[in-house]
């Protein structure tokens, strides 16, 4: 799914489209500490590769309790958002996936968004007028 969320939103990256953004955390400084608890080092500035391979390694060492650990984390990261990218836009990325292209196109069953870039996706592939406008 993040492999195919991706792929689409290169795709669209030279038209206006929506993306799913978490930004990078502002309580990061928690999350150091939150490892420093359980014996672990992060960066002082925010790194989702180091705190990836942190929680990778927490879930090997401690599988009953990363659960607990995760959540705490994800609760540190903050919620994430729907943004509307114009090309050109600097991209503000998915902190908790460590990427910079990602949107939602996977799910337009349950998720509206979806929806939107699979209409998107639609246009742009025809050629035809997209549905939207940036305003």
């Amino acid at each position: 799914m993040i492999a195919a969320n991706g792929v689409v939103a290169r795709l669209l990256g030279k038209v206006s489209s929506l993306r799913r953004v978490v930004k990078t955390p502002e309580r990061w400084e928690r999350i150091v500490q939150l490892a420093a608890a359980r014996g672990e080092t992060l960066p002082v500035q925010p790194d989702s590769k180091a705190l990836n391979d942190f929680l990778l390694k927490r879930k090997s060492a401690d599988p009953d309790h990363f659960a607990d650990l995760s959540l705490a984390v994800i609760k540190l990261i903050g919620p994430g958002e729907y943004v509307l990218e114009c090309p050109g836009d600097a991209e503000q990325g998915h902190f908790g996936l460590a990427v910079q292209d990602y949107t939602h196109s996977t799910a337009p069953n349950r998720r509206f968004a979806d929806v939107v870039t699979q209409r998107l996706v639609k246009t742009f592939l025809t050629g035809t007028p997209g549905p939207y406008t940036d305003d």
